[in-house]
């Protein structure tokens, strides 16, 4: 009988934590493994869910509009809770992957009502950081999943040195292990010689890749990068890989400062897309504000880019200054 597992994420879009559990699913198919998926939220891309290569059986997706944990999420679980319980009892799944703060909420839920499943909670981000306990609200919430955490979780993940400390210091980790995120081997696909069929400029081309959100610091990026073009008008060129909630932002922002003939926004794309746009540029910007580790700097590395960081989170753990990229001070 095949070993069965089923995983939990809030939404399945590109982000980090998305593209890990692609891997995860296929690495564990082809190991004799039975993968099962729960996705608890519509906001998701076709594209992923193709990639899987799971059969319809083994995918649940709930009908909420929210993947982050905050009121609406809570109170859409425990209405809906019980139908992920009959599904795991349907197809005897004893082992639970939970990815992100709300698939932990959903996967105690689980461990209490299955309390002979093994419980792995998968952490991140610098989730205290980005969201910090400052109201009571937060810290009464917070409480109540620490006392809830010590009774269900069995195993704790953490990306990077940086996430653990964040989660230690304000919550719990049973267990607690570093697991950092790995690449898959792109080189079959994305060939380097793409890279030689480029049309020689003078420009310096420029890339920030990631989804478009306040902690990956665009804004604050792009108000550099515009007192910049002033010094070198006819040099630069930005190109923004991603798409997500600031992408009208942002592109208000271009137009406002007069950047559209040197900045590109693509949008969505996929990561082989993402890569080949990764092969153009003479130097990749992660400017974020916290990072959980920075996947995209690793892959980055893989294709012998040179990468100028942020020192935030995780990202000091896979950069050494003047070594293999360059660090600055987050936010400065």
């Amino acid at each position: 009988m095949l070993k069965s597992i089923l995983f939990i994420i809030p939404s399945l879009n590109f982000g980090g934590a998305e593209m890990l559990l692609i891997q995860q699913i296929k690495s564990l198919k082809s190991n004799g493994w039975k993968p099962y998926l729960a996705i608890l939220s519509t906001n998701n891309s076709p594209e992923l869910i193709n990639q899987l290569g799971i059969t319809g059986n083994q995918l649940i997706i709930f009908d909420s509009k929210d993947s982050v944990l905050n009121f609406s999420s809570l109170a859409f679980a425990l209405r809906h809770y019980k139908s992920l319980i009959n599904f795991t009892y349907k197809y005897c799944i004893q082992n639970i992957v939970a990815h992100l703060p709300l698939a932990h909420f959903w996967g105690r839920l689980l461990k209490f009502k299955k309390p002979e499943a093994h419980l792995l909670v998968y952490h991140h981000s610098m989730q205290y950081q980005a969201s910090p306990l400052n109201t009571l609200s937060k810290r009464i919430f917070n409480k109540i999943q620490k006392g809830i955490a010590k009774k269900t979780d069995d195993l704790s993940v953490c990306i990077s040195k940086a996430v653990m400390e964040n989660i230690k210091t304000n919550f719990i980790l049973k267990h607690p292990v570093i697991l950092y995120n790995a690449v898959p081997d792109k080189f079959s696909y994305v060939k380097f010689g793409e890279s030689s069929q480029q049309i020689a400029t003078s420009s310096i081309n420029l890339i920030i890749p990631g989804r478009l959100h306040s902690a990956k610091g665009h804004l604050f990026f792009l108000r550099i990068f515009a007192e910049i073009v002033k010094e070198y008008p006819d040099r630069l060129k930005l190109v923004i890989a991603g798409g997500g909630i600031l992408q009208h932002e942002i592109e208000s922002y271009i137009t406002s400062n007069n950047l559209e003939e040197i900045v590109t926004i693509t949008g969505f794309i996929s990561n082989d897309d993402l890569l080949k746009q990764l092969i153009t540029a003479d130097f990749v910007i992660i400017p974020s504000h916290s990072e959980g580790l920075g996947i995209v700097g690793i892959e980055a590395l893989m294709l012998g880019k040179t990468v100028v960081a942020s020192n935030t989170g995780g990202l000091k753990e896979v950069f050494t200054h003047g070594k293999n990229g360059y660090l600055f001070e987050a936010g400065n």
